[in-house]
């Protein structure tokens, strides 16, 4: 099958955590999420597309243009709470035109699967990681169509909105990279930017932490292997150019031995990158910045 993934310009709301100019001026990020879902469809034998309408400045029917170059067969989404309104202005437009189901996966999925599905435009919704729902329901709208047997999907069936389990366990070392060569890596970047290419990386979902600020806390960490996290800073500088990541875990230093293997991969390799993560100020120390 052939699925196109759209993300869509979003403008900046009220209630965000951000302030209005620093969220004007906070940069331009390449739709991670949207790259590994591309990424875990291509794995699976299926041909992906993403568009990076924002990135790129395109307008609705710009970006309708090129979709009907690609001829899709299900269009693909992320919905975050902030970006559901525009987003759902954009899936009304395409889907009127090109007439092909639509997928939508994002936050907001796990917090209101069933309201998220709502809109008669949308058909399906992946509720967890996309690892194994995608994969499943591209083989099932191509085959059987038995919605039921695919995990963590939301569907319809005739005026019933179903969520289904998700009896696997998510593994996120065996997660494929992002499908960077789908994104126009040249045109992303990050207010306090120095080098290009840049790209942001994320190395391990979830965090246990407690902090009472953040919707994360006191959730199953799951880390990607140092080798891993590694080899995908290799590609990044090999294929795509990249010599500026920006980690955006929640407690990137949250294992200590992991986060020194990663920084004397990093060192042993001699990759001229410039990195940054987010840590907790009580997770480093001396010997760990040093390194």
């Amino acid at each position: 099958m052939k699925i196109a993934f759209v993300f869509n310009p979003f403008k900046y709301k009220l209630h965000e955590e951000n302030l209005r100019i620093v969220q004007k001026y906070f940069g331009l990020f390449p739709p991670l999420s949207l790259a590994w879902a591309a990424a875990i469809a291509e794995k699976a034998g299926h041909t992906a597309e993403i568009i990076d309408a924002r990135t790129l400045g395109l307008s609705m029917e710009e970006t309708l243009e090129r979709l009907r170059e690609f001829k899709p067969d299900i269009l693909g989404f992320m919905m975050t709470t902030y970006m559901f309104r525009e987003t759902l202005e954009w899936i009304r437009f395409l889907k009127k035109h090109l007439k092909v189901p639509v997928v939508i996966g994002g936050y907001n999925l796990r917090v209101y699967p069933r309201e998220s599905l709502s809109p008669p435009e949308i058909d399906f919704g992946v509720v967890e990681q996309a690892y194994f729902t995608l994969p499943a329901l591209l083989s099932e709208i191509e085959g059987g169509r038995k919605f039921a047997d695919v995990p963590g999907l939301v569907y319809k069936e005739d005026d019933r909105i179903i969520v289904t389990p998700h009896p696997q366990t998510i593994v996120f070392d065996d997660f494929p990279n992002p499908a960077r060569h789908l994104l126009p890596n040249h045109l992303y970047a990050e207010f306090p930017t120095e080098r290009k290419n840049f790209t942001v990386m994320v190395t391990s979902l979830g965090c246990p932490m407690n902090c009472t600020f953040c919707e994360a806390g006191q959730t199953i960490y799951n880390p990607r292997s140092p080798l891993t996290v590694v080899n995908e800073m290799q590609e990044c500088y090999d294929r795509y150019g990249v010599r500026e990541i920006d980690i955006f875990d929640y407690e990137f230093p949250m294992v200590r031995d992991r986060t020194l293997a990663i920084c004397r991969e990093l060192q042993r390799r001699n990759l001229d990158l410039t990195w940054a993560c987010r840590s907790r100020i009580d997770t480093v120390d001396t010997e760990l910045l040093e390194e």
